[in-house]
């Protein structure tokens, strides 16, 4: 177990995540500010027994996951269904699912494969190989896709040391796959978290903390593709000290979210050059395995960052929501989300026009480890003077123009030793 000040890592627990994980995100044109009033929350579902970390979605469509299961909601949340028999990581565009996985799942295998499907995740094309790696990958991977240009990445050697991260694209759909590429040849890869990728700027943007001896010297860093994934240049450093970073775009403008020993940060730019001075969203009471993930939403000058913050009087683990309504300049503690158990952890979020989807896994009396379920509500978003219509679930919806953006964090509960 490694620990940097109030921070302590497990050094075999890899987290993992995905805009799909996720992860990732596609964003549309920019558009100005407009502050979201804060409706009511729906009601609480359960919709797992069993751990989902990420969240996706498409129009309608939701999907909640982790590596080994994943529910779909066809119906923004009113109702959910389990898909047999999955395992990777996915990305949704309109009608179409896509995803990765490591071949000879559970076993530890080295190929990242690619399939999709056109029914929801009922079922799958036949696998295609889209790249090897060195070594086995604990579940830090994910996919990308913007109309047919798709983008598979990879931490090689994850769960280790030192290693690299790997990408491959295809320009067709997924049906062929170009020769892998390094996104970074040198990275300390222990407890790796596969951040989704942010577009911008008509370049693709992928985050991830580097360090050479110990955590209090970690770089956050960003990187950029001007031929979506094909090759990988400019590299620039915005933050020192920090690590788990996020990345979303809001049209033209830049969000990165971190932990740092004694919170959440936030740092942006307009260009992905030039990167403003990091500034605190919220503290954190004490950074341990379960509350290393956060998650980040984007739209119309609005973010959302939810995470799991420890309450020492009880030694259980809440969930809290801030929002900046003026592109991270201020933020607004929403409070601790409602929830019927107090110990909860590994939010997600997920934007939907006038709704915020969460959802979080339940522990109950357990701990990291142990098998817990998944939940989810949705907050109503208040987007100017339209009528609010009755939405199900108990909350309220109205039509906003807006991107759609996912967000996701999660986590292997796989250990391995070093």
């Amino acid at each position: 177990m490694h620990r940097v000040g109030g921070l302590r890592i497990a050094a075999g627990a890899t987290a993992f995540v995905s805009a799909s994980v996720f992860a990732l995100l596609l964003t549309a044109p920019s558009c100005a500010a407009e502050p979201f009033g804060i409706g009511e929350w729906g009601e609480e579902v359960n919709i797992c027994d069993g751990e989902l970390m990420l969240m996706h979605g498409s129009g309608d469509d939701l999907y909640a996951y982790m590596l080994d299961r994943l529910v779909m909601s066809p119906d923004l949340g009113s109702s959910w269904e389990e898909r047999e028999g999955f395992n990777g990581h996915i990305f949704a565009d309109g009608d179409t699912l896509y995803r990765v996985n490591v071949s000879d799942w559970p076993e530890e295998g080295t190929t990242i494969l690619f399939s999709k499907s056109g029914d929801k995740g009922a079922s799958w094309s036949t696998p295609v190989e889209v790249m090897d790696m060195g070594g086995w990958n604990d579940g830090a991977y994910g996919i990308f896709a913007r109309g047919d240009d798709l983008v598979a990445y990879t931490y090689d050697y994850a769960g280790w040391s030192e290693g690299a991260i790997l990408s491959s694209c295809s320009s067709d759909g997924g049906e062929t796959w170009s020769d892998k590429v390094y996104v970074d040849d040198d990275v300390h890869v222990e407890d790796p978290l596969p951040n989704r990728l942010a577009y911008a700027h008509s370049k693709l943007y992928f985050t991830y903390w580097n360090y050479t001896d110990w955590v209090s010297d970690a770089k956050v860093t960003v990187i950029e593709s001007s031929d979506m994934g094909a090759s990988w240049g400019d590299k620039h450093t915005v933050a020192i000290g920090g690590f788990e970073p996020l990345i979303v775009a809001d049209g033209d403008e830049l969000y990165v979210t971190y932990l740092a020993e004694d919170g959440i940060y936030m740092t942006n730019s307009s260009d992905g050059d030039a990167w403003s001075t990091p500034e605190l969203v919220g503290p954190m009471t004490d950074l341990t395995d379960s509350s290393l993930l956060h998650s980040l939403v984007a739209v119309s000058g609005n973010l959302f960052v939810a995470y799991s913050d420890y309450v020492m009087a009880d030694e259980t683990y809440k969930i809290v929501l801030k929002h900046s309504p003026d592109d991270g300049e201020t933020w607004t503690d929403l409070g601790d989300v409602p929830t019927t158990d107090h110990n909860c952890i590994v939010p997600a979020l997920h934007y939907t026009p006038g709704l915020l989807h969460l959802t979080w896994v339940d522990v109950g009396t357990g701990s990291w480890y142990d098998e817990g379920v998944t939940q989810y509500r949705s907050l109503a978003l208040i987007t100017g003077e339209e009528p609010i219509p009755e939405f199900p679930n108990g909350a309220f919806a109205i039509v906003a123009v807006a991107a759609m953006f996912v967000v996701f964090a999660a986590a292997s509960r796989r250990k391995r030793s070093r």
